[in-house]
């Protein structure tokens, strides 16, 4: 055989490799890019929960308005679809005991109610293509809860 054809089976060689390649390549990359939405989305799902939690958490009249908490909370969700939201209040004895946020239900030494808020958020993430064996939309449901004065 002569140098020029061993050159050009090389060659060959090399683009059939290349051929047979790229499609895992392109297939690992659309994966990654999933992946990447995904979490995007799970990270904006739970930092809405966080900021309608923190706004019910600022003052007794912020956790009192269920409405303000979950305004605060789809506004700061920048994704598309927006997520909904639900708020709540509850409270707990200091010792972890059940309460009903009556003054009377933590009697004991030392012991008084604490105030809470907890704001969940749920969206729906849905992927650029069907994989198979995948679904196609996955919801995504996450919650903040903090204590307020």
């Amino acid at each position: 055989m002569s140098a020029s054809r061993d050159r050009d089976l090389e060659r060959g060689q090399s683009l059939m490799e290349t051929a047979l390649v790229v499609p895992f390549l392109g297939m690992i990359l659309l994966g990654l890019v999933e992946v990447g939405r995904y979490a995007h989305y799970s990270i904006a799902v739970a930092n809405s929960a966080r900021a309608g939690a923190e706004y019910g958490s600022l003052s007794a009249a912020n956790a009192a308005n269920s409405a303000g908490m979950v305004s605060a909370a789809t506004n700061d969700a920048n994704v598309s679809p927006v997520p909904t939201a639900t708020a709540t209040t509850f409270c707990q004895c200091f010792n972890g005991g059940a309460s009903t946020c009556a003054t009377t239900d933590c009697s004991g030494t030392g012991d008084h109610i604490n105030y809470y808020v907890q704001v969940t958020v749920t969206g729906t993430y849905t992927g650029l293509f069907n994989y198979p064996g995948l679904p196609h939309t996955i919801t995504i449901s996450k919650t903040a809860q903090m204590q307020h004065p």
